[in-house]
């Protein structure tokens, strides 16, 4: 029984060293993985390309926008702070929460150096700069605490 199976294995051995145009077994073997590597590629691409059309599949833009100004605006008699001219982000599906608050020390409501009103004051010792009737000082120009 072990004589016969040996000879069928063999056969086999020598039909796939044929089939393959290899000289030896193990090149045999290597050329069959090398074989079986490149068309599961192939199909693999084919799958990809030609069934699934993956190279087609769209996704939507997902985006948001959130402007900052800073300063305050005298209209008529109306004065309009950041927090009034301001308007939150509005969309689908989504929220917005403030997540830092820079504050203004001593802030009070009067005449301060700001945007044009025509008339000129002095800024500091050596700076000239405009007026605005708002509440002052005014947000300084600082980046945010880390």
């Amino acid at each position: 029984m072990e004589l016969r199976l040996q000879s069928h294995l063999d056969t086999f051995r020598s039909l796939v060293l044929q089939f393959l145009g290899a000289r030896s077994c193990r090149g045999g073997v290597s050329g069959y993985f090398f074989l079986s590597k490149q068309l599961h590629l192939y199909l693999d691409i084919t799958y990809v390309l030609v069934t699934d059309k993956r190279y087609q599949k769209k996704d939507s833009v997902i985006s948001s926008i959130h402007t900052k100004v800073k300063g305050v605006v005298q209209t008529d008699s109306r004065i309009w702070d950041t927090a009034e001219y301001t308007i939150p982000m509005q969309g689908i599906d989504s929220f917005f929460v403030i997540t830092n608050i820079i504050m203004t020390e001593n802030q009070f409501q009067n005449v301060c150096p700001e945007v044009t009103t025509g008339r000129c004051v002095k800024y500091n010792a050596t700076i000239k700069t405009c007026e605005v009737s708002a509440w002052c000082p005014v947000e300084s120009m600082k980046g945010a605490p880390v």
